[in-house]
C-alpha cells in the first residue's frame, strides 16, 4: 500500500485537476468579469483587497509556524519559500482537506501563497489589487498588464510541482520586465 501512496504523491497533477478538485465548487453561477475591471461593488472591492493584505502577512506566519521559515515580502524570499512546496508537501495538504469546506487547508495555503507573492510584488514593482469573487480571481495590475498570480501558484502545485524554481523565475520575468534587468533573486 505504501507503493501505491508514493506513486499518487509524486504524480503530476494537472492545473484541471487542482481547480476541478479544490476551487471549481465555489465559483458563483453566472459571474463574468471585465479584464482590469473588478466584478465587486467597491465596498466589497475594499473588504476583498484587506482579505487578501491579510492573508499575504498569514502566509508569513502559518509558514513560519510550520517551516520556521523568514518571510518578508523581499523578492529573495520567493525562493526561501519554494524549496518547501514539493510533492510531499502537496500530498500532505491534501490528504488533511476536505475540497467540500471552503476553509480546507489545501485551498487556503495556495491561496495565501499567491497574496504573499502578489504583495511581494505590488510591493517591489507596484501596481494595484484588482478585487474579484472569488477571490482567488483577484489579480494585480502592474501598468497595463493584468497578472492572475494565484493561476501561476496553482500551476507551481500541479504541473510545477517538481520545478523548485517555478515562482522565482516567474517573479523575475516580471521584475525584468517592470525595472529592468537587475540581480538574480
Amino acid at each position: 500500500m505504501g507503493e501505491v501512496i508514493d506513486i499518487f504523491k509524486n504524480r503530476r497533477q494537472s492545473y484541471s485537476e487542482l481547480m476541478n478538485r479544490w476551487f471549481d465548487q465555489w465559483y458563483p453561477d453566472g459571474v463574468d468579469w471585465e479584464p482590469k475591471e473588478s466584478n465587486l461593488d467597491p465596498r466589497w472591492q475594499e473588504r476583498t483587497i484587506s482579505h487578501l493584505e491579510e492573508m499575504a502577512w498569514a502566509c508569513i506566519d502559518d509558514l513560519e509556524n510550520i517551516w520556521g521559515v523568514k518571510l518578508d515580502f523581499l523578492p529573495e524570499s520567493i525562493s526561501n519559500l519554494e524549496q518547501y512546496i514539493t510533492p510531499a508537501w502537496r500530498h500532505q495538504l491534501q490528504s488533511s482537506s476536505d475540497p467540500l469546506e471552503f476553509s480546507n487547508r489545501f485551498l487556503v495555503v495556495v491561496c495565501e501563497i499567491g497574496c504573499y507573492l502578489a504583495k511581494t510584488m505590488l510591493t517591489n514593482l507596484g501596481g494595484r489589487w484588482v478585487a474579484r469573487a472569488p477571490y482567488w480571481e483577484s489579480s494585480i495590475l502592474l501598468g497595463e498588464e493584468e497578472i492572475y498570480v494565484f493561476t501561476v501558484v496553482i500551476q507551481r502545485f500541479a504541473e510545477g510541482i517538481n520545478n523548485p524554481r517555478m515562482l522565482t523565475e516567474w517573479y523575475q520575468s516580471w521584475q525584468e520586465k517592470f525595472l529592468g534587468s537587475g540581480q538574480e533573486i
